[in-house]
């Protein structure tokens, strides 16, 4: 039988903490460009919508890479944001809401994990 001694234990036990960082720089690869597309597409006098959002992921990013549950519950309320704004751009239309929502879910998934909360301080 495996010796429990060496495991990790406590409100930090969970996902190793590589595996939060790795998730986090990933997040960041998303918020930079999404920022910077959606800066360009307010000088068009677009929406704002994705720069906001590029903005919010990046501090989300930031936070988790320290490890701090408040990156997780950012990232929470800009699902909610984003979920309003899909909403308000397409209405209740299956594929307009599929296309909007689809990626900010399925990239979120792993903050529902346990695991991966208990990591997070």
């Amino acid at each position: 039988m495996p010796d429990d001694a060496a495991a990790p234990s406590g409100p930090r036990s969970g996902w190793p903490l590589a595996v939060v960082r790795i998730y986090a720089a990933l997040l960041m690869t998303v918020a930079i460009p999404m920022a910077a597309g959606g800066g360009y597409l307010v000088s068009l006098g677009g929406s704002p919508y994705y720069l906001a959002s590029g903005l919010v992921l990046a501090v989300a990013a930031v936070l988790l890479w320290r490890a701090r549950r408040a990156g997780a519950a950012l990232y929470a309320l800009f699902l909610l944001a984003t979920l309003a704004w899909a909403v308000w751009a397409c209405g209740f239309d299956g594929w307009g809401l599929a296309g909007r929502l689809a990626a900010p879910v399925v990239f979120g998934l792993p903050l529902a994990a346990a695991g991966f909360r208990r990591r997070l301080a």
